[in-house]
Formats: structure tokens, sequence, C-alpha cells
């Protein structure tokens, strides 16, 4: 998300945006849940567990190691990101249609917070109209791609996009 709007306050726009984990039709009660965790406290704490488990992929996409890999990468939520992810679906069309580098967008076949199916991929990628987009479904995973067997696959993917934007 801050990759998006980053690339909407430049002069000059990005050579290219690629970009993971964020969508716009959200998984069943997930809005209304995080919705409901919003208040006056400066930040959130989310339990390792119950974090895990949304970021997580299906038994067999992830190994000890990455679950392990997620509780070391756990912090509390500042309040402000949290509003920002409940009110992104909200944003979305504005940050969008202001994008002009090339987006590339790469959902998590099994991402317990967006959902995956193709209806979401196209209500997100019609957003991306100043500029070409590809909305990427990867099998297997989860909402962090970067925490399951497939991530090294996914790290030379970006790599890939990083090397057409910039030929």
């Amino acid at each position: 998300m801050l990759a998006l709007l980053t690339a909407t306050k430049t002069a000059t726009p990005p050579a290219g945006v690629e970009v993971s984990g964020l969508g716009e039709l959200w998984q069943p009660g997930i809005r209304e849940m995080w919705g409901g965790l919003r208040g006056d406290a400066p930040a959130i704490e989310l339990p390792a567990e119950a974090h895990a488990g949304v970021m997580l992929g299906p038994d067999g996409s992830f190994t000890p190691a990455h679950v392990a890999r997620d509780g070391e990468l756990l912090r509390p939520m500042p309040m402000p990101e949290l509003y920002d992810v409940v009110d992104w679906a909200d944003r979305l069309p504005d940050v969008g249609a202001a994008v002009a580098a090339p987006v590339r967008v790469t959902f998590g076949e099994y991402d317990k917070i967006w959902r995956s199916d193709s209806e979401a991929r196209a209500a997100l990628a019609r957003h991306f109209t100043a500029g070409p987009v590809d909305v990427r479904l990867m099998r297997g995973v989860g909402h962090s791609i970067e925490l399951h067997t497939r991530a090294r696959e996914y790290a030379l993917s970006q790599l890939s996009f990083v090397e057409q934007v910039t030929a």
C-alpha cells in the first residue's frame, strides 16, 4: 500500500511497482473484525499464533522455520496503520488511477485477508487505468508469500519484473 501511495506522490513515476498482500475484496468478516480493533491506543498487539494463522497458507506450504520467522517479524501494529488497512479498499480507486508506472500485483492463492479469486483479481486490476497492470495468482501460498516454500520463486519473479521495467 505504501509503495502504491508513494508512486502517486512522485514527480517522476517509478519504473514500476511490484506488490503483494493487498487487494480490494476482503475475505468475509475480516474487514469488520479488523475495523472493530480500531481505537485510541497507539498500537495493537497481535498474538503470534493468530498472526501466523492469517499470514500462512495450507499445511505443507511453509515450514516450522517460516512460522518462527513470522514470530520474529511480528511487531505491534500502529493504530494509524490499522486505520489505513481497514480503509484501503475505499482509497484504492483514487490510488490506482493515479499510478502511472507499470504495476504488478501478486495474490497468494490462500490469502486469508483478501479474496484472490478471478473476480477479486479483476476488481483490483480495473483501478489501474493510468499505466499497465499485471495481476497474478501464486498458487499454494498464503498472504505472506515470503513466508512460504515458494518464497525464492517469488523473489526471482520480482527481480524479473525489475529487469523488465528497467530495460
